[in-house]
């Protein structure tokens, strides 16, 4: 199967793929890409993060996986022009800096394996993400709480 079919593979699934469908798109840019080995690369992190977690409800631990992939130095790229490498998600792995959508992505797919309750918020220049029923939302790349007031500033 090539990587675009591969792709609508994955989003066709019940709940969609959508992390490794992304990796479908990262292996049309990149031919030598092994989506399968970036899932195990993937696994790896999950224990990373998982371990650093605190005891808590599952309900409050969006905020600490995020701080948690920033400990890990997960951050935002902030090149200018824009840069590939910041979109790609095996490359996001690799350099562990990326677009917020790219860290969003990450983040949607730990919070799903580690069963968090996390959405993905789409944002006028940004992607954020969110706990269902907070007040709040979260911005991928920090976990920084953001209220009305710092969303209507961003």
């Amino acid at each position: 199967m090539d990587p675009r079919a591969a792709c609508l593979a994955c989003l066709q699934q019940q709940p969609a793929a959508t992390f490794e469908a992304a990796l479908w798109i990262a292996a049309e840019h990149d031919p030598t890409l092994q989506p399968a080995d970036v899932l195990r690369q993937l696994d790896s992190l999950q224990q990373q993060v998982s371990q650093g977690l605190p005891t808590l409800p599952a309900v409050e631990l969006a905020q600490p996986l995020l701080r948690r992939l920033s400990e890990l130095n997960f951050q935002q790229d902030d090149s200018s022009p824009l840069r590939p490498q910041a979109a790609l998600l095996h490359l996001v792995l690799r350099h562990r800096r990326g677009q917020p959508l790219s860290l969003a992505l990450l983040a949607l797919e730990l919070a799903q394996r580690l069963e968090i309750p996390l959405q993905g918020v789409n944002f006028p220049g940004h992607f954020l993400l969110r706990v269902p029923g907070a007040d709040h939302l979260l911005d991928p790349s920090s976990g920084r709480r953001l209220y009305t007031r710092e969303c209507r500033e961003l």
